[in-house]
């Protein structure tokens, strides 16, 4: 029986650096949660007409479109389309939001800016009407700042600062004195026109080769109810072969594992469920969502 190549010695790990940022920001996040109320669900997509997209757009000029763009894409028509989960929270009160505003953290280990944090953040904003090519211009251009140890956006860099500068209990007293603040209505409002974040997209399994005698499937994740509110995070581990029923036929096809993590307070387990078959529709039929060169922007549909 033939095996893979291996290599000689597995990933080994890093020093621990308790002063860096990102540890010390979630030191704080993660301090005595409190009535969390996300709730997850997972599953596996069939990533074949995905990637053979993918190949297409390559034969196209334009910004490369990666699976994260295409994925961040197809969550901006999801949420347009379910306009509950992309609701936030403020206070006790639901407020409707119009626009898809997607938080993905870039990883920053091996590079300029990591002495200060493993992690940084971009944001991405109106994903319902930016293209592929848009979304892959302003992903890259948040990830080229964060990895030069710049701050892509104005809050991340607050939040650096702070971070940076504070000893923790100092850091946590200001972030306290923050989320405090948020819970006065008029105080949140203004904040989100400045972060109008209102759902995460991260992959979590990133750095997961596809290793012989392993699958890695999905997680689990619950959002501290701190600072401010997403109504959905979506991860998603590396796309490897795994089996699928077509007409009744096992098959093998590139699988794409997903979780989604929703707030129970804006939509249910049915709504959940629709989010993700429509999730899937547009997966399996990008060209019909984005255009045959990425370029089509809107969240309706492509019209030939």
């Amino acid at each position: 029986m033939s095996t893979a190549p291996r290599p000689n010695h597995p990933p080994t790990g890093r020093p621990i650096n308790p002063n860096s940022i990102i540890r010390k920001f979630l030191h704080w996040w993660f301090r005595a949660p409190a009535g969390i109320a996300y709730v997850s669900v997972n599953g596996s997509i069939d990533m074949t007409a995905a990637l053979a997209y993918l190949d297409q757009l390559a034969q196209h000029d334009g910004p490369k479109v990666s699976v994260q763009h295409l994925l961040a894409g197809v969550i901006g028509r999801t949420l347009h389309h379910h306009p509950a989960a992309n609701a936030r929270i403020i206070g006790r009160r639901i407020v409707a939001v119009d626009d898809v505003a997607a938080a993905m953290p870039v990883n920053l280990l091996g590079t300029k800016a990591e002495a200060g944090s493993e992690l940084g953040m971009a944001l991405v904003e109106k994903l319902q009407v930016r293209s592929l090519r848009q979304i892959s211009t302003a992903t890259r251009s948040a990830v080229k700042e964060e990895r030069a140890g710049k701050s892509s956006h104005p809050f991340i860099g607050l939040m650096k600062g702070l971070a940076k500068r504070m000893p923790q209990r100092l850091l946590d007293g200001a972030l306290d004195a923050m989320d405090a603040s948020m819970r006065t209505p008029a105080i949140a409002e203004q904040f989100y026109q400045t972060f109008p974040v209102t759902t995460g997209l991260t992959n979590p399994g990133a750095a997961l080769a596809n290793l012989q005698g392993a699958k890695f499937t999905g997680g689990a994740f619950s959002l501290p109810q701190k600072l401010l509110h997403v109504g959905t995070l979506w991860g998603v581990t590396p796309i490897s072969d795994d089996v699928f029923a077509v007409d009744g036929q096992a098959v093998v096809r590139p699988a794409l594992p997903v979780l989604l993590v929703f707030d129970h307070r804006l939509i249910d387990g049915v709504a959940a469920g629709r989010m993700m078959q429509f999730a899937v529709h547009v997966l399996q039929d990008p060209e019909r969502w984005f255009g045959p060169d990425g370029t089509h922007e809107g969240p309706e549909p492509w019209q030939p």
